[in-house]
Order: structure tokens, then sequence, then C-alpha cells
């Protein structure tokens, strides 16, 4: 009788995972790049919502992580996006302001996908197609991460189970490196 059980609940679990995996048509849907077309929409403020990575380097800095936010501006010569951040960093008794603040130039490439490079020694960063009030940025080299950001702090729970598809389809560990915790303050600007 245990055994019959204990293979009934494997099974209901097995059946349960396979039907919350994304198919590959699933993931044909799932990720799609944004077009250069579509930079207007990734313009403004956005704030950190969940991370995944599939690098411990990552999940080490995201660690340190209380909460993030960046702003998208373009510059006057249209190839150039201003990147304004402020991080606000685990609580540490060395540390005066936990807040640190980086404005970054990044370069948009000429091409269809939107696409940018934060700096020359780095691989491009693209944006995938999402929600209207989301912003999902995708490195992929070596190593990759996903990121999710939000207009506000909270995104719906449709939109995260659908960024957690995408990470699926992107074959990431299942478990984010960061989730925002809307109890923590994000720096001011």
């Amino acid at each position: 009788m245990f055994t019959l059980h204990l293979s009934a609940s494997v099974l209901v679990s097995l059946l349960s995972l396979s039907a919350s995996a994304p198919t590959a048509d699933d993931c044909s849907q799932l990720v799609q790049n944004m077009t250069a077309d579509e930079l207007p929409k990734i313009l403004g403020k956005w704030i950190l919502i969940e991370v995944f990575a599939d690098d411990g380097v990552f999940k080490s800095m995201y660690e340190n992580i209380e909460s993030s936010w960046i702003e998208f501006n373009t510059t006057a010569d249209n190839q150039t996006l201003l990147l304004n951040s402020r991080t606000r960093s685990v609580p540490n008794p060395h540390q005066k302001d936990p807040c640190v603040g980086v404005p970054i130039n990044m370069t948009l490439a000429s091409g269809k996908d939107l696409e940018i490079y934060p700096f020359d020694t780095l691989p491009h960063s693209k944006f995938l197609r999402t929600c209207p009030d989301c912003l999902i940025v995708h490195q992929k080299d070596k190593y990759q991460f996903l990121q999710l950001l939000g207009r506000t702090q909270t995104v719906a729970v449709s939109d995260l189970e659908t960024f957690r598809k995408q990470a699926a389809c992107l074959q990431l560990p299942e478990l984010p490196v960061f989730h925002y915790d809307t109890n923590k303050e994000l720096c001011p600007e």
C-alpha cells in the first residue's frame, strides 16, 4: 500500500512539473526580442523585480542587493542610451551610504533587434517582449542572466509566471538569484 501511494505521489508530482514546463512552441512565443523601433518602450524608470542567472558570481552579487532601479534616457545622437541607476546594498557596518549610483553611456547596436552594449568589453544585452509595464533584459555570453523590471515595485502574478517560463525556456536555473522584497526601501533619485 505504501509503495502504491508513493508511486502515485511521484507520478502526480512529475505530471504537474511537465504541465508547467513550457514547450518548444511556447518558448518560440515567449522568447522574442524587441525590435529597434520599440526603443521608446524601454525609456524611463524601472525597478528590479527578479533575476535569474546561471553563474555563481551573479548569485553572490545579487545576494548583497536589497533594491535597485534604473532609468533609460536617449541622448542627442540617438545612438547612445544614458543609464542612471541606484542600488541599495544589504546593510554593512563599514559602509556609510548603502545607496550607490552609476551613470553609464550605452551604445545602441545598429540592426533589427533592440540591443545595447554597456561597455566595449562586455557582451550585448537584448530586450525581450513582455507585458506593457515590464522590461526584460537578457544577456548571454559565457554566462547568462535574465532580469525582470517593472514600472512599479510589483508586477501581476501572471506576468511573474510568464517571466519564469521565459527563464525556463532559456535553460536558466529554476530558482531566481534575486527577488525584490517590497518592504525594502528604494534609493532616492
